[in-house]
């Protein structure tokens, strides 16, 4: 008797139709009956098209993390005869057609990331500058800011480089520019002495690494003037779209300065133009701490607050005029009004990712409206992530993407039910009904909002704010009642010369805003959230995935996937016993209750990161003498540091661990021990160091082996200026200073959550 055939695998109805389940029990015929059910549940939804953007991300990631890397040339026939594949198919039906062609559509979708992906970085990217180098530089100023100290930052788009000529020159840069000296307007050039470093590469191995969104945004180093820029006559003005819009927004944004001083005009410019850079430190700590940083970066909840008002003002206005009939469609003539409206407002404000995502976003929504469509809806989301990983791949990586699409699926797969539960409330007008359904649909969004972004914040930050949902609670109503009706209103003003009073309007509610965000922080703080594994991250995702778009019972999958998730943090890995930053002099050693430096803790750009994953500072527990500085790991690995060339032998003698601040030639040492340099450093950045008993170790790098396309310039030679100084040091040493990664850098922003 042939056995029966079973096919687990199966996705779709079509395939759980022809299982055979003569002789079984009447249990499986209720698993296989409702197994149906929830497939056509899924069909009827068209949830597909959620799974085939997910592929897509899979191909991406597969791309770039794992190094799972198929030939473009193979992936795009492979593509192709899975296409072909799905069209005879549906021409002529067969056994489980229909499974086999949702899995010929999946994967066909990873291969599409995959092709995405590699065409991504066969692209112009940005040339990294490949150590510190102090040179002359010339080029022009495509944009400019004023930071908090009234500096200026600009960014220069490098015509040559002299004293030295470098060979490896980075196409733009970005200066800060300390002396006092006239700004320089968008358009002009820029001529002087600066000190030029790459990007900032991760704090510890898994941190973010900055020299990514240098490297997709076009920038090879970061630096500062060495004195003011040289007095150069203006021969060329502005040229192009681009520099005509940055200039168009520059003065937008000191207009704005200009009528609102202090903290309350650097938020406000950073609502209208999207320019953070005056914004003070205590003021992005405040807004960090009570979870309110996505604030500051130019959104979705900006673009929608701008959608919104204008659609609600144009629909009034309509209302008000006389002759109602020659307005048939008054919701579509505003969803016009809208699209105009958010077009202009990203062509004001500082082009990124975040602004660019939330666009696409609104303009799906926007014209699902003008369609006669549902706009609300989670095919939208997934179209808008389809659209932003075609123009940019890397971005499925990146915090900020992950963060808004996490809030906005979870928001937009809840919202359905909040708004129809609103739209049920008896009577109209603002009643004391649709008053509290209001309040209910802020707290409830607020928290869903909040609960969705958690891991993903907990993961590439490494805090979490636990009382962000009252803080939003308090603060967003002043934001979306106040502060950004006033900015829009001043916005149409300002041709006429009549935008002062709505701009100090909106100063005014920004005041208040402070007042909320400064008693919150000291009140409500954020936590450090320690370091989260990938596998938590993932599980994290896989049960948010099924809560918003999955329907039906398979929506319940959720629950054990979170459950999973909450197991996996109670196991993670056991934590380094030493972290070594990449410059080589910033150590710690790790223990249960925090880190103990040697020495002083580093300055709070790498503090932060350090504190966020292992825990605050304690005391320091190296024994520095004769120029040696030694600690030992739980179970007596020796570890020891020094600036001092000259006693490499030394510290090799009697370590485990030798660590030269230097960039000496020596790469090992004889008596077995592992030496660590400089030069070392630069090629694999950040160390985490386990001890492994009997003077083994076990090391991590924060930089592979094989490096990434934006971690290449570590390979690269010196500079030319740093290996000019080489020929005055002392034998076996290529330089008298430390070119490594990030030395004398200014680290970049981080990206918008």
């Amino acid at each position: 008797m042939r056995s029966d055939k079973h096919r687990l695998g199966a996705v779709g109805r079509e395939m759980v139709d022809r299982i055979s389940i003569a002789g079984t029990r009447p249990i499986l015929h209720s698993c296989i009956g409702w197994l149906r059910l929830q497939m056509d549940a899924q069909a009827a939804r068209r949830t597909g098209l959620h799974a085939i953007t997910l592929a897509l991300i899979l191909g991406i990631a597969a791309y770039h993390l794992l190094s799972w890397r198929i030939s473009m040339r193979s992936a795009l026939a492979a593509m192709a005869m899975l296409l072909a594949l799905i069209a005879a198919l549906r021409r002529r039906p067969v056994l489980a057609a229909g499974p086999i062609v949702f899995g010929c559509l999946l994967l066909a979708a990873a291969l599409a990331g995959q092709v995405l992906a590699q065409w991504e970085m066969r692209g112009e990217a940005a040339v990294i500058l490949s150590g510190t180098a102090m040179v002359r530089i010339e080029g022009r100023v495509v944009e400019r800011q004023a930071d908090d100290l009234g500096r200026w930052r600009y960014r220069v788009r490098i015509s040559r480089t002299f004293e030295p000529t470098l060979s490896r020159p980075p196409s733009e840069v970005r200066i800060t520019v300390a002396s006092a000296h006239e700004p320089i307007p968008i358009g002009g050039s820029y001529r002087g002495l600066v000190r030029l470093s790459p990007p900032s590469g991760p704090a510890y191995p898994t941190a973010y690494d900055f020299a990514v969104a240098a490297y997709f945004g076009g920038l090879g180093a970061y630096g500062f003037a060495l004195g003011p820029p040289d007095a150069v006559p203006d021969t060329v003005g502005l040229q192009g779209v681009w520099e005509h819009l940055a200039a168009f927004r520059s003065r937008i944004t000191e207009r704005i300065h200009d009528v609102i001083t202090g903290p309350a005009g650097a938020v406000a410019a950073a609502l209208v133009t999207g320019d953070r850079d005056a914004i003070p430190d205590q003021i992005s700590k405040d807004f960090r701490v009570t979870g309110l940083s996505h604030v500051l970066s130019i959104s979705g909840y900006h673009m929608a607050l701008v959608a919104g008002f204008v659609m609600g003002s144009v629909r009034l206005l309509l209302a008000l005029l006389p002759w109602p009939s020659r307005w048939p469609a008054p919701r579509k003539v505003a969803a016009a009004f809208a699209l105009v409206w958010v077009l202009a407002y990203l062509a004001i404000a500082s082009p990124n990712v975040a602004t660019e995502r939330s666009f696409i976003m609104i303009v799906l929504m926007l014209g699902a409206v003008l369609l006669d469509r549902p706009a609300l809806t989670l095919r939208n989301v997934s179209l808008a992530a389809m659209i932003v990983l075609a123009l940019a791949p890397h971005e499925a990586l990146s915090a900020s993407f992950q963060l808004s699409f996490a809030a906005t699926a979870a928001l937009v797969g809840v919202a359905s039910h909040l708004l129809a539960g609103f739209g049920k409330t008896e009577g109209e007008g603002l009643s004391v009904g649709r008053l509290g359904a209001l309040i209910l649909v802020a707290i409830v969004s607020s928290a869903v909002a909040g609960l969705s972004t958690t891991p993903f914040v907990a993961y590439h930050f490494g805090r979490t704010a636990p009382y962000g949902v009252v803080t939003n609670i308090l603060v967003m109503p002043l934001f979306s009642f106040w502060v950004m009706p006033a900015g829009l209103v001043a916005m149409l003003a300002m041709p006429f010369g009549l935008d002062a009073p709505f701009l100090i309007l909106m100063g005014w509610g920004l005041d208040a805003v402070f007042v909320v965000t400064r008693h919150a922080a000291a009140l409500l703080p954020d936590r450090a959230a320690g370091l989260m594994s990938g596998q938590e991250l993932i599980t994290y995702a896989a049960a948010l995935f099924c809560a918003c778009f999955l329907v039906g019972a398979l929506r319940w999958l959720a629950v054990p996937l979170t459950l999973l998730a909450l197991a996996l943090s109670t196991t993670r890995p056991p934590l380094p016993d030493m972290l070594l930053y990449e410059d080589g002099r910033k150590l710690a050693i790790v223990k249960a209750e925090g880190l103990r430096p040697m020495g002083r803790p580093p300055g709070p750009f790498i503090a932060n990161q350090w504190t966020s994953a292992f825990g605050p500072f304690l005391e320091d527990e190296f024994v520095c003498a004769d120029s040696i500085c030694r600690a030992s790991g739980p179970q007596g690995l020796r570890i020891g540091w020094t600036e001092d060339y000259t006693l490499t032998e030394t510290l090799c003698a009697t370590s485990d661990i030798a660590i030269v601040a230097r960039a000496i030639r020596e790469r090992t040492c004889q008596s077995g021990a592992k030496l660590i340099t400089l030069r070392t450093l630069r090629r694999s950045g950040s160390l985490a160091i386990r001890d492994l008993g009997a003077g083994r170790s076990d090391i991590r790098q924060a930089i592979p082996p094989a490096p990434q396309a934006w971690n290449l310039h570590r390979l690269a030679p010196w500079p030319e200026s740093l290996r000019r100084k080489a020929a005055a040091v002392e034998p076996g040493r290529d330089t008298a200073e430390e070119a490594v990664s990030n030395g004398g850098s200014s680290p970049p922003d981080a990206p918008a959550p």
